[in-house]
């Protein structure tokens, strides 16, 4: 229900490929497992903000609760075409995940890039490779490493 609304919301929004609200589709996979996410995002000219309250969302009914919030800018931007755009976006992102009962609490820390593709056509696309590292597990006392790979898709 929540990837209809989503789709919605995307479909619905007319903001310029440079700047507004949209919504990414992620697929990742680091040492902690793998999730695909929506995330909803809000885009200024240079910075662009994951929040994973969908993911909050979609957790509730199996009594988890995960969210973040990532955040990247722009550093290198190289014009391909007349409406294609490569991109670097280095930045970090903090994840906070446990069951609905508080017995397994878990803070993620990474930092990441965003490596792709930006078409600037219409509301925009963008399609991105996003390398993570960083460490998990903070609050639970065993700190380990996290490292993996991911795709974002975003409108």
């Amino acid at each position: 229900m929540i990837h209809f609304i989503l789709a919605a919301v995307t479909l619905l929004a007319n903001t310029p490929a440079w700047a507004g609200i949209g919504t990414t589709a992620s697929m990742a996979a680091t040492t902690d497992g793998a999730a695909w996410m929506p995330l909803l995002d809000y885009r200024s000219s240079r910075s662009l903000v994951h929040v994973h309250a969908p993911d909050l969302v979609a957790g509730l009914p199996n009594r988890l609760i995960h969210t973040g919030v990532d955040v990247t800018t722009i550093t290198v931007k190289k014009k391909r075409t007349t409406d294609i755009e490569g991109v670097l976006m280095p930045g970090g992102a903090a994840g906070f995940y446990a069951d609905t009962s508080f017995d397994s609490v878990g803070l993620n820390v990474l930092a990441q890039a965003r490596i792709g593709a930006e078409v600037k056509l219409g509301m925009g696309f963008g399609e991105c490779v996003v390398p993570p590292l960083g460490v998990s597990s903070i609050m639970t006392g065993k700190v380990g490493l996290t490292a993996g790979g991911g795709l974002q898709v975003s409108t």
